[in-house]
């Protein structure tokens, strides 16, 4: 299902107030490596990587899928001071229920970053994509995320999934929906 008039997400570029999300690229290796920790991947499926060479492999595989249309990965960055942020992303940009992705470093994490992140995606998605609801899960433990998703109008669906993740955290994923 071709899901956009674009020929690829490789120039999708998304303004906030104060973001720029801009597509994933091998430039933020770095960032990626020391930011994603184990304090910001608690509660996700994401795994931190072990080394540089994993994260790379990670960037080249959604530089693909943004070449393809598969999904949009987003470098987040503070407009005014070009600080890198974290990720927000829309995967599964080819079905009818993409699901949003984010996070946030934690030294950054409670200033409404990742909500004015997603915001600007949701907007974006709406604009460009055809779907019947966008998909947020997120773990039932993650107070945080949910608050996000709340106040920015997400359903709670009936869909929970228990996951265990290669790294052995167990996870109650509840599933939010953003119908527009």
């Amino acid at each position: 299902m071709d899901n956009s008039k674009l020929t690829n997400f490789l120039n999708v570029q998304i303004e906030t107030d104060r973001l720029k999300l801009f597509p994933i690229s091998l430039n933020y290796t770095q960032d990626i490596f020391t930011q994603l920790t184990p304090k910001v991947v608690k509660y996700m499926t994401l795994e931190v990587h072990p080394n540089l060479e994993s994260v790379e492999n990670y960037i080249n595989e959604r530089v693909r899928r943004l070449t393809s249309k598969e999904g949009l990965v987003m470098i987040v960055i503070h407009k005014n001071t070009n600080e890198f942020l974290g990720i927000c992303a829309l995967h599964n940009t080819n079905s009818r229920k993409p699901e949003i992705g984010l996070w946030i470093k934690s030294s950054a994490s409670g200033h409404g970053f990742g909500r004015e992140a997603v915001k600007g995606l949701i907007k974006w998605a709406t604009e460009n994509l055809d779907f019947d609801y966008l998909d947020y899960p997120v773990d039932g433990n993650n107070s945080a995320s949910i608050n996000l998703i709340e106040k920015l109008g997400g359903e709670i669906s009936n869909e929970v999934e228990k996951v265990t993740t290669s790294d052995g955290r167990k996870l109650d994923i509840i599933h939010y929906r953003f119908y527009i």
